[in-house]
C-alpha cells in the first residue's frame, strides 16, 4: 500500500486527482489476490510493485519542477528532493526483498532477521528525514496579522449603540413619510 499511496501523492503535485488517478489502487488488489491465491508470488509481486512504483517516481522526479504546478512557489526544489528521495527507498526497498528471496532459496534465510531489523530501522530514519523535507502550508509570515486592539475595543464597547444608530439613520422612507 505504501508505494500506490505515495505515487498517488507525488502525483497530486502535478495535477488535482480523479477517480482516472486511481488506477494504482488496482495495484494493491493484485498483490492481495496473489497473497491469497498464490503465497510463493507473493514476493515477486511485492518487489515488482516497489521497484515500478519506485520507478515511476524518479522518473517523475526526473521531469523536473515545470510538472509540479500544485507545489508552493519556492518549494518545488524541496519537493523534488522528496520523489528522489521516495523513489530511491522503495527501489532500495525492492532490492531487499530480491535479497531476502535469495537468501531463502540460498541460505534457507539464514540472514533475514539482521537484514530485515537493519534495513526496517534504516527505512524508519528515511521516513524521518522525508518528513523533514517536506513543508507544510504554512505561510512565510510566522504570526498571523493581530487586529488593532483599539478597534476591537471600540467594537465591543459601542457595538450595540453604533447598530442601533446604523439601523434607525438607514431605515427605509415609505411612500407616506415623503409626502408628509
Amino acid at each position: 500500500m505504501l508505494p500506490v499511496l505515495a505515487y498517488l501523492a507525488y502525483l497530486s503535485f502535478t495535477t488535482r486527482l480523479h477517480r482516472g488517478h486511481l488506477w494504482p489502487l488496482v495495484v494493491i488488489a493484485l498483490n492481495w489476490m496473489i497473497l491469497a491465491l498464490s503465497v510463493g508470488w507473493a514476493d515477486a509481486a511485492i518487489f515488482l510493485t516497489y521497484l515500478s512504483i519506485g520507478a515511476a517516481i524518479l522518473i517523475g522526479a526526473r521531469a523536473g519542477g515545470d510538472r509540479l504546478a500544485l507545489v508552493q512557489i519556492g518549494q518545488t526544489d524541496s519537493a523534488l528532493h522528496a520523489m528522489v528521495f521516495t523513489g530511491a527507498a522503495l527501489i532500495l526497498s525492492a532490492l531487499v526483498d530480491l535479497f531476502v528471496i535469495v537468501d531463502f532459496i540460498r541460505a534457507g534465510g539464514a540472514h533475514i532477521g539482521l537484514t530485515v531489523t537493519l534495513m526496517q530501522t534504516g527505512f524508519v530514519i528515511c521516513i524521518g528525514a522525508a518528513g523533514l523535507m517536506g513543508q507544510t502550508g504554512a505561510t512565510s509570515d510566522p504570526e498571523p496579522a493581530k487586529p488593532d486592539l483599539q478597534i476591537e475595543q471600540c467594537r465591543s464597547a459601542w457595538g450595540f449603540q453604533i447598530g442601533v444608530f446604523l439601523r434607525l439613520s438607514t431605515k427605509p422612507k415609505t411612500w407616506a413619510s415623503r409626502n408628509s
